[in-house]
């Protein structure tokens, strides 16, 4: 899916909330994770993190040179205004 959205709008934009009770990511998954961020960090105009774990942070802030876009990090009381910054032009 990521690929046919760079491939139409030149560009992707992307919200993630994680959720408290999620149990975590499988190695297979996190390699996915990995090497999408590779392939794709160049075409990202926004990414918002709601109520990212510690380690995901970090992580944002290993990767930063992978992503062409701004990334914000939120509060998960923040949803809303998280929502509206990633659809903003």
């Amino acid at each position: 899916p990521m690929a046919a959205i760079v491939k139409k709008h030149g560009h992707f934009r992307l919200l993630v909330h994680y959720a408290t009770d999620f149990g975590g990511w499988d190695k297979d998954a996190a390699d996915l994770s990995f090497q999408s961020i590779y392939e794709y960090g160049r075409f990202a105009r926004k990414i918002a993190y709601i109520n990212p774990p510690e380690k995901k942070m970090f992580q944002v802030k290993l990767t930063g040179n992978l992503l062409s876009g701004d990334v914000r990090i939120f509060d998960k009381s923040q949803r809303d205004e998280a929502l509206s910054w990633i659809r903003e032009e």
